[in-house]
């Protein structure tokens, strides 16, 4: 397996283990990170480098119950790694649509 060192986009931390094996990283372009130097939640890009979200992205995150305890660092490393995933779901699945009015 080859692990490969990325950078912290908010704070410059060294972030180690992330695999550049083909269908085995367990991460997707678009998937989300916590920093553990920042506590800073970033987006995975394709290549397997880290970026800030978007404001659009930030905006949809920021929708999630666990943001806030995430943010503030309430959470314990298992919740931390539940809240991340539960929060990518959400991020993935998009806003609730809105029903036309009848």
């Amino acid at each position: 397996m080859n692990l490969q060192t990325v950078e912290c986009p908010w704070c410059g931390h060294q972030l180690v283990g992330y695999s550049q094996m083909t269908g085995k990283a367990g991460m997707a372009d678009g998937d989300i990170s916590v920093c553990w130097g920042c506590k800073n939640l970033s987006i995975i890009e394709i290549t397997l480098t880290m970026r800030k979200p978007t404001e659009e992205e930030t905006a949809q995150l920021q929708e999630h119950p666990s943001y806030e305890a995430l943010m503030a660092g309430l959470l314990i490393e298992d919740d931390i790694d539940h809240a991340v995933h539960a929060i990518q779901a959400q991020v993935r699945q998009g806003p609730p649509r809105q029903e036309p009015p009848t």
